[in-house]
């Protein structure tokens, strides 16, 4: 399936369905940061519908690259799941579903670029645990 493509249709159904994902200037703007750093590695904490992880794996293909997604809510997880199918990610790309509070001290992996999107008010929690990371 074409990404962009692709793009359109989680967006249509994440505005008609009140999904929250970042916009897409915010994806953009997250786009053009991993291809500046030329990123091979990102943890990405909350992922919803799966929007943001797909802008970021347009950027990260361009180079070898990991990535992990955690996801706390399981109906977002098992979409993630079917959006990860249909772009043939399913064997590339780690998606967990949990508490990304409890998951990162698991995490023995380090990234070149961490993705907070979940709690606000927990964001200091986050980046402690992902400070080392």
């Amino acid at each position: 399936m074409n990404r962009e493509e692709f793009l359109k249709d989680l967006k249509k159904y994440w505005v008609e369905n009140s999904i929250p994902n970042i916009t897409e200037v915010n994806a953009r703007f997250l786009r053009d940061l991993i291809k500046i750093k030329k990123a091979k590695s990102l943890l990405e904490i909350w992922t919803a519908n799966w929007f943001s992880t797909i802008n970021f794996w347009i950027e990260l293909e361009k180079n070898w690259w990991k990535l992990i997604s955690i996801e706390f809510s399981p109906n977002s997880h098992n979409q993630a799941l079917e959006n990860i199918k249909k772009v043939n990610l399913e064997k590339t790309v780690k998606l967990i579903l949990w508490n990304a509070l409890d998951e990162i001290p698991k995490i023995q992996e380090t990234f070149d670029f961490i993705f907070i999107d979940w709690m606000k008010k927990r964001t200091v929690n986050f980046l402690k645990l992902v400070r080392e990371k």
